[in-house]
């Protein structure tokens, strides 16, 4: 009977050691920015005179919209990673407040992101973004082409 909790002993000893971690962790990893607009920290109200400047006048928000590009991943290790996604955000339309990234991102330790609001000069050519994109957002070639970083009214 002296041997049984010796056995027992053992034997969790075997099972023990014989479960070890099948974590795999990817090198990659997808991302989604949710874009959320505040206003002195409460969501954002649309169409209702509440707002005061530090002026002291009173007006409303009526339209917010923008483009957002060149999200960037500032890693510990000195390195970028830089996304070639030109997102449009309309408050008004529910599906452009998520970015999912067309790239997955290298695993690391990030210290930050950062993003352009709008384009680049290079991205900001007239015609390049699309012909719904075009409509809602580019300037008139006249007035110099190429497209608003941000409407908001």
């Amino acid at each position: 009977m002296k041997s049984l909790p010796l056995l027992i002993t053992a034997i969790s000893l075997l099972f023990l050691s014989a479960c070890t971690s099948n974590t795999i962790t990817p090198d990659e990893t997808s991302v989604t920015i949710d874009f959320v607009h505040l206003n002195n920290n409460k969501a954002l109200e649309l169409d209702n005179i509440k707002y005061t400047n530090s002026v002291g006048q009173d007006y409303s928000i009526k339209t917010v919209k923008y483009l957002v590009s060149k999200v960037t991943f500032h890693n510990t290790d000195g390195t970028n990673f830089v996304s070639s996604n030109i997102h449009y955000v309309d408050i008004r339309e529910p599906e452009t407040l998520t970015l999912n990234l067309d790239e997955k991102i290298p695993n690391g330790s990030y210290s930050g992101i950062s993003f352009v609001y709008g384009l680049v000069a290079k991205d900001n050519v007239s015609g390049s973004l699309g012909l719904e994109l075009d409509r809602l957002m580019e300037w008139p070639v006249p007035m110099g082409g190429g497209y608003h970083y941000m409407k908001l009214e």
